[in-house]
């Protein structure tokens, strides 16, 4: 007689053996994010050092002037990029409380507002059809929400339209797709350049949502320049 819980037990073995393989390449990248941070904090201070050294040692010169801007520009994105790293690197376990992630979304919305329209950026959030109760720590899944939208607004164009959706299934925990559409598909791309800032946020805020049993998807369509998928498992209280 055949097991008639086989079928529905695959796909949750199947899943649960996805998660602990995300879980293990977040580990390894946490490891090599750390070695990385190692290596550019000294190069850092030893070029912002030597770049303002050279600033007040040589004569008033326009051409000189402008050149030590720029590295000392580049210095000071490469810190924020060691700074977000070594963030990276460091595990700190989650203090979770059951939280309404949509719940959670209009706090960061609410907070993140300025950003918003400082960058043109119209939103709208449609919830799910029923309440979800999600195990988090409140802080850092803020923080991964606010990450997520600062990737998004960096993949928009000005006048872009942000929307997040949000479904709730028993089966398949909590999700939420947040799309940017832009206002014409005329408008030049960013550049390549441009998405190395966006894209690591992108990553801090996945390094949380494994954390916490989810996960985040980024892809983008013809139609869409950016769609980002957010999964977090429901609390079985």
């Amino acid at each position: 007689m055949s097991d008639s819980s086989t079928p529905t037990a695959l796909p949750e073995t199947a899943a649960a053996l996805g998660r602990l393989v995300a879980r293990e390449r977040v580990r390894a990248m946490e490891s090599l994010a750390g070695l990385i941070a190692h290596e550019i904090r000294s190069t850092v201070l030893g070029v912002t050092s030597a770049a303002q050294l050279l600033r007040y040692a040589l004569p008033q010169d326009p051409v000189a002037e402008k050149s030590l801007g720029r590295i000392l520009q580049e210095s000071e994105r490469l810190s924020s990029l060691h700074e977000a790293l070594s963030e990276y690197a460091l595990e700190v376990p989650p203090r979770v409380a059951a939280i309404d992630p949509d719940g959670l979304w209009q706090t960061v919305i609410a907070s993140m507002r300025g950003a918003l329209e400082a960058n043109s950026v119209q939103f709208s959030h449609a919830p799910p059809s029923r309440r979800a109760t999600c195990r988090l720590d409140e802080e850092q899944m803020t923080r991964a929400f606010e990450r997520i939208i600062h990737h998004a607004i960096n993949r928009g164009q000005s006048g872009s339209r942000l929307s997040i959706s949000s479904t709730v299934e028993a089966g398949d925990g909590w999700r939420s797709s947040i799309s940017v559409v832009n206002p014409s598909r005329s408008q030049p791309k960013a550049a390549a350049g441009d998405y190395e800032r966006p894209t690591f946020l992108a990553a801090l805020a996945n390094r949380t949502l494994v954390a916490h049993g989810g996960e985040l998807v980024d892809h983008s369509s013809d139609e869409f320049p950016l769609i980002v998928t957010v999964r977090l498992p429901l609390s079985l209280e």
